[in-house]
C-alpha cells in the first residue's frame, strides 16, 4: 500500500481526470448522436477493511478500499424541467417535484441551492453488477454492459457495497456537469456528504462519500458542526447562503491515498440469509458511554491493531499476521460490548475461509455483523478462481464475488459508450 500523499481538506487539487472524456470506439463517426449525453461522471463502491467503529471518532480513522464497482451518472443539457431516469430499474423521476428517491432528492436540492437556481437537462444513471443482487435479471444488458432489473431499485436487494454514497457522489457530479465541466473534488465531495447527510437523516462519520470521491483512502472524519450548520431548516428547506458557505469551506478532515499491492485481491462475501447491521452501532457506542476506561483501552487496541494493517500492507509483508490481530480485536469488542460485531456464525465462516490455501485473512468488514464477509488473498500462492471454487464448497451460505480494489475515486467516463 503506498501512502501516496495526505491532504488536508482546504487543499485537495482539482482532479485531471474531470474533463469530458472522449471515447477511441467511435472516433471515426462522422456525425455524433443527440442523446450521447454532454458529461459522465462514475464513483466507486467500497469496503471498510479496518476502522469499523473507529472511525466514527476524529481522533481515529478508517481504512477504505475503493471498489471496482461504480455508479454512473450521464448528464445532458437541455432547457427542459429536469428529468433523471435508471433504465436498470424502470425508473424515472422528475425533479424537483419527486422525493421519492430520498438520495436524489438530497442531492438536486443541495446542488440547486448551490447554484441558487433550478437545474435542468436530464441525467441517466447507471450501476455495475456489485451493488445489487443479480436473481431475477431478465433480457439482455443495456448499452451491452448493465443489467436490465426490470423492476423498482427498492425491490432488488443490495450487497452492502457502499451503493447509496457511490450514488450521491455519481449523481452531485452529474448534476453540477448540467452547469459547468470544471469543479473541484473538494467542491463534489462537500455537497455530496451534505445530500448523503440530509438523505439519511444523521451525520455521520462520511468515509463512503469520501472514498466514492478521492478513492482508497485512511481516512478520518469532519466534525458533525462542520456540517450542521447547513443543514434544512424548521421548514425543511435549504438556504443558498449557508450551503455555500459550508461547501466551499476548508474542512477539518483529511485523508491519505492508499492502494492494496498487486498481489493481494479483495474477495467479499454477501451472507445471504445474514441479519443487517441496523442498531450494532448505536448499542457499541451505549457500552462505550457505559464503560469509559474499558472502550478507551479497547478502542487503543483496536486502532493500533488497524494502523499495523496498514503498514502491513504498505510493506507488502506479514499481512495474515496484522489481519488476525485486528480480528482478535474485533472478537474482544464483541465480547465485552455484548454486542455481536463478529457472531458465533461469522466466526465458522471466517476461520473455515482462513484455512483455504491463498487466504492471507478474513475479517467483519465495517459495522461487522452477520451480512458480509471480507478476504484478502495472495494470488502468488493461489489464485483467486481456486479460492472461490474452495469457498464454495467450505461456506455455502454466501454468495462470493471477487472484486478489484481501485485507487481511483470519481472520475469522467468516455460519453459514447452511454449513447442511450
Amino acid at each position: 500500500m503506498s501512502n501516496v500523499k495526505e491532504y488536508a481538506a482546504g487543499s485537495t487539487p482539482t482532479h485531471t481526470n474531470l474533463k469530458p472524456q472522449k471515447s477511441t470506439l467511435c472516433s471515426s463517426s462522422p456525425q455524433i448522436s443527440a442523446m450521447i449525453p454532454d458529461y459522465v461522471a462514475s464513483a466507486p463502491g467500497k469496503a471498510l477493511l479496518a476502522g469499523g467503529y473507529l472511525v466514527l471518532f476524529p481522533e481515529f480513522s478508517g481504512l477504505s478500499v475503493a471498489l471496482d464497482s461504480r455508479v454512473y451518472a450521464a448528464a445532458k443539457r437541455g432547457q427542459q424541467p429536469l428529468v433523471v431516469e435508471c433504465p436498470q430499474f424502470a425508473s424515472e423521476w422528475k425533479l424537483p417535484e419527486d422525493t421519492r428517491n430520498p438520495y436524489l432528492a438530497a442531492a438536486y436540492n443541495v446542488v440547486s441551492s448551490y447554484y441558487g437556481e433550478p437545474l435542468t437537462g436530464k441525467v441517466t444513471i447507471w450501476s455495475d453488477d456489485g451493488f445489487h443482487s443479480q436473481a431475477g435479471v431478465t433480457g439482455p444488458r443495456l448499452l451491452k454492459r448493465f443489467a436490465n432489473h426490470g423492476k423498482d431499485i427498492t425491490q432488488v436487494p443490495k450487497t452492502g457495497l457502499g451503493s447509496s454514497a457511490a450514488f450521491v457522489v455519481a449523481v452531485v457530479r452529474g448534476l453540477v456537469a448540467l452547469r459547468t465541466d470544471e469543479v473541484s473534488l473538494q467542491t463534489v465531495h462537500n455537497l455530496a456528504q451534505i445530500a448523503h447527510c440530509i438523505a439519511q437523516g444523521k451525520i455521520g462519520s462520511g468515509f463512503d462519500v469520501a472514498t466514492a470521491v478521492y478513492g482508497t483512502i485512511l481516512y478520518t472524519r469532519f466534525p458533525a458542526a462542520t456540517i450542521d450548520a447547513c443543514m434544512p431548516d424548521a421548514g425543511g428547506q435549504l438556504q443558498t447562503e449557508l450551503v455555500r458557505k459550508c461547501v466551499d469551506s476548508a474542512w477539518d478532515m483529511s485523508f491519505s491515498k492508499q492502494s492494496l499491492p498487486d498481489s493481494v485481491q479483495l474477495v467479499l462475501g454477501d451472507v445471504a440469509v445474514g441479519t443487517k447491521t441496523t442498531g450494532m452501532v448505536k448499542k457499541v457506542l451505549s457500552w462505550k458511554q457505559n464503560n469509559p476506561e474499558a472502550s478507551a483501552a479497547l478502542f487503543s487496541d483496536l486502532n493500533a491493531a488497524n494502523q499495523g494493517l496498514v503498514r502491513a500492507l504498505d510493506a507488502n509483508t506479514d499481512i495474515k499476521q496484522a489481519l488476525s490481530a485486528v480480528r482478535a480485536q474485533l472478537q474482544r469488542l464483541t465480547r465485552e460490548s455484548q454486542v455481536d460485531v463478529e457472531p458465533l456464525s461469522q466466526s465458522k465462516r471466517l476461520d473455515a475461509a482462513s484455512e483455504i490455501s491463498g487466504v492471507l485473512g478474513a475479517v467483519v468488514p465495517g459495522a461487522g455483523g452477520d451480512d458480509a464477509v471480507c478476504l484478502l488473498v495472495d494470488s502468488n500462492v493461489a489464485s483467486v478462481e481456486a479460492v472461490l471454487a474452495e469457498l464454495n464448497k467450505r461456506v455455502s451460505d454466501v454468495s462470493w464475488m471477487q472484486l478489484d480494489a481501485d485507487s481511483t475515486g470519481l472520475k469522467s467516463e468516455p460519453v459514447q459508450e452511454f449513447d442511450w
